[in-house]
């Protein structure tokens, strides 16, 4: 309780210091965490953006048997297009029996193909098939911007970005050619009609190049044959245990004799490579901010280390009171701890306002390198506990070595130096 009051006395007694560092610490935090934020929602905005077409996030993946394994061992792209699921519906009618199970649906692998439009031809774009009764992972993640959804009915008809109808001044009703080789390696050439235009709700640049189109179509393009499909992904309802899931699900297809295989969904796609590019951009702004912060750590330290020398009466006075210098390491150690603790709270507590903020605002940008940069069309700003934690770590160090570098040189104090100056 004695060493609390000290504390604490200090800190009063010496506001115009302790204020200045206060307002330094908070200040950086509150930037670093902006910063680390900025980094956590480029990657949010990617996922929520791209992958929510490309790889849309489920529970389960539904594969060929042997399908991870050949993937793990880079085996060639056309031969893992071979291991497909024969019958899915028959297959997905017999997951769906499941009461943990919430949806299943086709999951169809991009076909990279060349377009034609105008006698034009461009750059390769992935078609993706889609059901239009299952494509709920679809539907809650794009806006139609112009036109219609599928239909079950519908026959070589395409969905196209939004941005390229702009730029190549794509019409609805427009036929586009198709041509390149399908999933197998065989030469294809298909007429799609256009009948809508789409955007992310959390758009990006990298969509530009994803083209949706019906299941009819797509068999016509990738090679496979009614009843055959890459990849399905299962949803499972809210409070089903994962692992509990998919011991049943396994068993089910021991039971049945089916040729697949289930895999989490983090598993089978632990090695995306967007993922991996802003996790790698995340390392390097986390870097970025270690070395910015340790700068500054200099700068906190020279400022403790002259408020700690201009208080060498008060030092001294301590030693002719009988403290010892193990009890003054503790006691100005707890004070800058304090002091540092408190700002980065205070820190914390700016820049979760400053977030909410800057989200409120919903900045968007059509500027392809801007979308690059954001990982989408809007700036986000995401939340990332680990972030918190690892700046909440680095100003933990900071106290440690400002502790044990300040300290050592300004407790070296005789007690002398308080009676001289009180006989001044």
């Amino acid at each position: 309780m004695v060493l609390i009051k000290l504390i604490l006395r200090n800190i009063f007694s010496h506001k115009l210091r302790s204020t200045i560092i206060f307002i330094v610490i908070s200040l950086v935090f509150s930037i670093m965490f902006l910063f680390l934020a900025f980094a956590d929602g480029t990657s949010e905005n990617m996922v929520n953006s791209i992958l929510s077409i490309t790889k849309p996030k489920c529970d389960i993946v539904v594969t060929a048997k042997g399908f991870l394994e050949s993937k793990e061992a880079n085996e060639k792209l056309e031969e893992l297009n071979k291991m497909t699921i024969s019958d899915y519906q028959s297959i997905r009618d017999k997951i769906q029996q499941l009461s943990e199970v919430s949806s299943v649906y086709v999951h169809t692998q991009p076909v990279n193909v060349n377009f034609i439009i105008n006698e034009k031809r461009y750059k390769p774009v992935n078609f993706f098939g889609i059901e239009p009764d299952y494509s709920k992972h679809i539907t809650s993640n794009v806006n139609i911007t112009e036109g219609r959804f599928f239909e079950n009915s519908d026959n070589n008809v395409i969905l196209m970005h939004s941005s390229v109808g702009k730029q190549l001044n794509i019409k609805i009703g427009d036929t586009i050619t198709t041509v390149g080789t399908d999933l197998f390696g065989q030469s294809i050439t298909e007429n799609f009609t256009v009948i809508g235009f789409y955007k992310s709700k959390i758009d990006s640049i990298g969509l530009a190049t994803t083209a949706l189109i019906d299941m009819n179509g797509y068999l016509m393009i990738s090679g496979l044959v009614d009843g055959e499909a890459s990849t399905m992904n299962i949803n499972l309802k809210k409070n089903a245990s994962l692992k509990e899931s998919l011991t049943k699900l396994r068993q089910m297809a021991k039971d049945n004799n089916l040729n697949i295989e289930f895999n989490e969904f983090n598993i089978f796609y632990k090695n995306i490579e967007e993922i991996k590019l802003y996790a790698a951009i995340k390392i390097i702004v986390m870097f970025l901010s270690f070395i910015v912060i340790f700068i500054i750590m200099f700068g906190i330290m020279n400022v403790v280390s002259l408020n700690l020398k201009d208080r060498r009466k008060e030092i001294g006075s301590y030693y002719c009171l009988g403290a010892e210098k193990w009890f003054l390491n503790i006691m100005y150690s707890s004070e800058i701890l304090i002091i540092n603790v408190l700002s980065s709270i205070v820190g914390l507590i700016s820049g979760l306002i400053l977030r909410f903020i800057i989200n409120s605002i919903n900045i968007t940008t059509d500027n392809p390198g801007f979308q690059i940069v954001l990982g989408g069309e809007k700036l986000y700003l995401g939340f990332n506990i680990y972030s918190v934690l690892y700046i909440f770590i680095i100003f933990v160090l900071i106290t440690i070595i400002t502790s044990f570098v300040t300290l050592g040189s300004a407790l070296k104090v005789s007690p002398s130096v308080a009676v001289r100056e009180v006989e001044e």
